[in-house]
């Protein structure tokens, strides 16, 4: 069995250091990731078996939350100072677990983890196959989540490389230092407009895939080619 994993995602320095510190102390025996705001999303397609959310923006929260009630796999632990967005949480996210941010917090907030990690183990051990299926419920929750983010990536990087690419149209104008920076920053765009490139070919091969496979479908329940309609 792989090594329970936790994640923790804030933008909170001072959250970040006072719950490791505790997870320290108590010596909880898992791998611990942290995330901010800006690699949330990448962050929650990996395995974890509990979640851990500090101070984020409301907006990144919600959007947070959505995703990981989606994945119907991890144990989420929602830690706030704001009374009335713990109740919001509450509200609309019964599975979370809320926990104010005061008093004992760390403490409380490292036992409920380390009783999610329990039940993760046991689960484990009395079914082989639940982590195959947790990883799987994972990668689709995050597949999900970059189709639908695509535009908006497409959308930020053509406005990148865009400017980019005007402020290189006459590069003795920008100081050395300057125009190094502004190629950098073309090549790091370039690069990430391939990834999303290959990201569109391979989710259009998997369509095809599908396709394919339901058209082999019909044929074999009804005895002579029919396409899928």
């Amino acid at each position: 069995m792989n090594q329970a994993g936790v994640l923790i995602i804030t933008d909170d320095a001072e959250f970040t250091r006072q719950i490791t510190a505790r997870w320290q102390h108590e010596r909880m025996s898992a791998d611990v990731t942290l995330a901010t705001s800006d690699v949330w999303a990448t962050a929650i397609g990996e395995r974890h078996d509990v979640v851990i959310v500090g101070p984020l923006s409301d907006e990144i929260t919600e959007a947070l939350l959505e995703a990981l009630a989606e994945q119907c796999a991890s144990t989420v632990i929602f830690v706030s100072l704001n009374e009335r967005i713990l109740a919001q949480v509450a509200h609309y996210h019964p599975n979370v677990v809320t926990i104010a941010r005061k008093g004992e917090w760390t403490k409380e907030a490292i036992a409920a983890a380390g009783e999610a990690l329990g039940r993760s183990e046991a689960v484990a051990e009395t079914d082989p196959e639940a982590e195959d299926a947790q990883e799987s419920k994972r990668c689709e929750a995050l597949g999900r989540y970059m189709l639908e983010a695509r535009p908006r990536w497409n959308n930020a990087l053509t406005s990148v490389l865009g400017n980019a690419d005007l402020l290189l149209l006459e590069p003795a104008m920008l100081p050395e230092g300057v125009r190094d920076q502004v190629q950098a920053i073309q090549t790091m765009a370039l690069r990430l407009n391939d990834i999303m490139r290959k990201f569109s070919t391979i989710d259009a091969e998997l369509r095809n895939g599908e396709t394919v496979a339901s058209q082999a479908e019909t044929y074999s329940r009804d005895g002579e080619f029919a396409p899928a309609r």
